[in-house]
């Protein structure tokens, strides 16, 4: 039995990771006094337990007893 609500959740996880990748290149090219690079800052920051996330539920996912 699937349960959609975690695999909910991973994919909320991997868009989050893909949101880490992307914005490491802005970083090289935002300078660190300007509002946009506050903004990068916080975003980066919300999205950083995305890798736990993903890597927890998936394991998780693997790993059920339901055979």
């Amino acid at each position: 039995m699937r349960r959609t609500e975690l695999d909910l959740c991973r994919i909320l996880g991997c868009l989050m990771v893909l949101v880490i990748h992307a914005g490491a290149e802005i970083y090289q090219r935002c300078p660190i006094d300007s509002p946009a690079f506050i903004m990068l800052n916080f975003i980066s920051t919300a999205v950083r337990s995305g890798v736990p996330i993903f890597f927890m539920l998936s394991g998780a996912l693997m790993l059920s007893r339901e055979h």
